[in-house]
């Protein structure tokens, strides 16, 4: 018998049970992936790292880490049906599993980013001193935080010729996060671009972020709960982006025979949550011909004897450019 809900207890249970049976698979299938990434990255003293530059050891672990622990918030929120709320974890683990790969593919980046951890840290300072905030620092402390962030934006400045625009990213050389994730997409071939806009339209509460959603023919309401639709978007796109942090994790590592066993598993895991979603998502697929809606393209992992038609309703037109996973 199922039991009350430890979050929502007036949802009905026979809700819990429709969500279990619809996504109980790939949501187990998610949290392996999220475990194996976990278990790679576990072991700070493993042989695997010695050999690793120490400033980029701490970037690239600390990365790991956070990326691992958003897309964990992921599971645990797509569990309970907060379908909103992971896409905003997601953006966390898109960001840092983004800034691994290119800080692996450029390893002397990884002094720079710690470096310029001093220029984030006299901004953070300069801040609270003005709200007169309670955790301000000592105008002396200030004075010596702005003489330090001077100096590594005068480095950055000699390093790269001219001074980066963007305050958060300067250590790059790039204008933004923008560029990094462009430069990354290149190696990937494969870049979400259009679903991290729609993920951060969620979380900086845009103005259509929190419109009202059709149900039971003209009914509309605001979601305060679970859904028991639309969880393909994050659990396909965390579980790409943990893994994508992971072998940004091991590229300049030293595996061991173990290591490279549980690479190839995550690898072969990594597609795996975001097809099985695919398949059961009702809000991918058409009520009236049952084919999927624009910009919900089937993965290529999906079977060809498994894929519907795409669907040729006007009214499907609506649900173009939804945040859905292309190969």
């Amino acid at each position: 018998m199922w039991k009350k809900h430890p979050v929502f207890p007036k949802i009905p249970r026979g809700f819990w049970h429709r969500f279990k049976r619809r996504w109980g698979r790939p949501l187990r299938i998610l949290e392996e992936v999220v475990s194996l990434s976990e278990s790679l990255g576990t072991d700070a003293n493993s042989p695997r790292f010695e050999t690793m530059n120490v400033d980029y050891w701490l970037v690239i672990r600390s990365l790991h880490s956070r990326t691992c622990l958003h897309a964990r918030a992921v599971l645990a929120l797509l569990n309970n049906g907060l379908v909103d709320p992971a896409w905003g974890q997601w953006r966390i683990c898109h960001e840092a599993a983004t800034i691994a790969r290119f800080i692996a593919d450029n390893p002397e980046m990884a002094a720079r980013y710690m470096r310029y951890s001093l220029v984030n840290k006299y901004h953070l300072a300069r801040e609270l001193y003005e709200q007169k905030h309670s955790e301000a620092p000592e105008k002396s402390e200030l004075d010596n935080l702005e003489r330090l962030a001077d100096t590594v934006q005068q480095e950055l400045h000699k390093a790269y010729g001219h001074s980066p625009s963007s305050r958060d990213y300067a250590w790059s050389g790039l204008r933004g996060f923008k560029d990094i994730e462009a430069a990354v997409s290149k190696q990937d071939a494969w870049n979400p671009r259009g679903e991290y806009i729609l993920a951060s339209e969620r979380v900086h509460s845009a103005p259509n972020a929190g419109e009202p959603l059709k149900v039971d023919g003209e009914r509309r309401v605001f979601v305060v709960g679970p859904k028991n639709s639309g969880i393909t978007g994050p659990a396909d796109l965390s579980s790409i982006s943990v893994t994508k942090a992971t072998m940004a994790l091991m590229v300049n590592a030293s595996p061991s025979k173990d290591d490279e066993e549980r690479v190839l598993e995550l690898a072969s895991k990594s597609r795996l949550p975001g097809a099985m979603c695919w398949l059961v998502d009702p809000e991918i697929f058409c009520s009236k011909c049952e084919g999927y809606v624009l910009g919900a393209l089937p993965p290529e992992i999906v079977p060809e004897k498994n894929r519907p038609a795409p669907c040729s309703c006007v009214t499907s037109l609506k649900s173009a450019g939804q945040p859905f996973i292309n190969s």
